[in-house]
């Protein structure tokens, strides 16, 4: 997949998240033409057994989605103001990696999707 100017901006933002949150990690990432799949982790402790940690998470999962999507669509929007609200659909689909095992296949699933565009059924060419 070769990006348009708005899929430089959405993946300028994914690269750019741990500069604006120093928990995230970023792992695999792959822009499609009508959705994106990203693996990242949230570093720190989030909790101490059946006690809450001492220390605060200072951005849960929600509030870095919300940001990636309101950073790369205000910048989409400066472009092209008539997609001020149709760049991003409400809510996100999430899975927690619990091994190894589901991080290898989650990141195969990533990498091969690009190649399965092709025969998806939201693929106008198709």
């Amino acid at each position: 997949m070769l990006p348009n100017r708005f899929g430089k901006i959405v993946q300028e933002t994914w690269y750019e998240l741990p500069d604006h949150y120093p928990r995230v990690n970023l792992d695999c990432f792959a822009l499609m033409p009508n959705h994106v799949h990203g693996v990242l982790a949230l570093l720190g402790p989030v909790g101490a057994g059946l006690r809450p940690a001492r220390v605060q998470i200072q951005h849960s999962l929600s509030e870095i989605i919300r940001a990636f999507k309101g950073f790369s669509a205000r910048a989409i929007a400066a472009l092209d103001p008539s997609l001020r609200s149709a760049v991003w659909q409400r809510g996100f689909y999430d899975h927690i990696i619990r091994n190894a095992d589901d991080l290898t296949n989650v990141r195969r699933y990533i990498h091969q999707n690009a190649a399965k565009w092709e025969f998806d059924r939201e693929n106008q060419n198709r």
